[in-house]
């Protein structure tokens, strides 16, 4: 996604970018911080 936003950034939805920031992040960082030993969730 960071590629994505940085060299397309006219291209991008800031509805998409929204949806991933406020229903997709957190059950991924949950998914990532027992893989990584970390217990902080935000």
């Amino acid at each position: 996604m960071r590629h994505r936003i940085v060299h397309e950034y006219p291209d991008v939805d800031p509805e998409i970018v929204w949806r991933v920031v406020t229903h997709e992040l957190r059950p991924l960082l949950e998914r990532l911080l027992p893989l990584i030993g970390r217990d902080d969730t935000p």
